[in-house]
């Protein structure tokens, strides 16, 4: 509310208490209130879960749990585990980048840089459980 539609109640009321009429306060203070609340609100920032990815390379909750599932096998070859996940992503994550008949040759370099950048979570999360006297056990 401005200063000016403020100043504008203050008078309207002042008016009313020194005539002492009860209703015109009452006119006043319902005019102020009604004003107030149809001013615009601004709306809340909520996520979507189904939104669409601002890029290809975003990383959702899934992907950060097959790293922690990842990160607790007892045995760990990142090149080996790397090969594996670019050659199946489809099958871990789905089919969420393109239609194979949409795909590109970047795509497969999309699909290695994303996968380096969750074994590299992986190994932070394998060196955080080590850190903590927790080390990786399950046996796959």
């Amino acid at each position: 509310m401005s200063a000016l539609e403020l100043e504008i109640f203050y008078s309207q009321l002042d008016d009313a208490i020194s005539r002492n009429d009860e209703e015109a306060g009452r006119m006043a203070l319902r005019r102020f209130a009604r004003a107030r609340s149809k001013q615009v609100k601004p709306r809340p920032k909520m996520p979507t879960p189904d939104k669409k990815r601002a890029s290809l390379m975003e990383l959702r909750p899934r992907h950060l749990v097959t790293a922690e599932h990842i990160a607790r096998r007892k045995h760990y070859d990142r090149a080996s585990q790397h090969e594996f996940m670019c050659t199946n992503y489809n099958q871990i994550f789905g089919g969420g980048l393109r239609s194979k008949a949409k795909t590109v040759s970047s795509d497969d370099l999309r699909i290695s840089l994303m996968m380096s950048g969750l074994l590299d979570i992986v190994e932070d999360m394998r060196l955080e459980m080590i850190s903590q006297g927790r080390p990786p056990n399950k046996q796959f």
